[in-house]
């Protein structure tokens, strides 16, 4: 959990043996060493004790759980950046005038180093989301 390479953290076991314990300490860490730059990390906090862990079942409770942090990353873009994203939901293929807007999506861990596809299901699903509702 050092510099500012992504992290993911499932945690796993029996009951009442720190699992929760434990996540609140990574958090602490996470806290104090890597997010001076919250606008591009959250720390979403899912119990699934008793929840289908389906996929289709999960995404919408995550999304309800990390909502503030997709409208915060969504706000922080700019324009030229959400219409490269909007233009990709829709099927184009970045050009080679987006290459700039490419490139720092990529270094916000948004797209792909090619530009034509998301590092994260979970955004993608987000903005999909808001284009419906435009």
């Amino acid at each position: 959990m050092k510099g500012d390479q992504p992290t993911s953290i499932n945690i796993v076991g029996e009951n009442h043996i720190g699992k929760s314990s434990l996540l609140h300490y990574f958090v602490r860490i996470l806290e104090q060493r890597v997010l001076q730059n919250t606008s591009r990390y959250a720390v979403i906090y899912l119990p699934l004790r008793g929840v289908d862990c389906q996929t289709e079942t999960i995404i919408p409770q995550v999304l309800e759980v990390g909502v503030q942090y997709f409208r915060e990353l969504w706000r922080s873009l700019a324009e030229s950046d959400r219409s490269l994203l909007r233009r990709i939901i829709h099927g184009e293929i970045p050009t080679p005038q987006d290459k700039g807007v490419v490139r720092k999506l990529t270094r916000k861990e948004i797209l792909t180093q090619k530009g034509n596809a998301f590092q994260v299901p979970l955004v993608q699903k987000y903005i999909e989301q808001l284009l419906e509702e435009e």
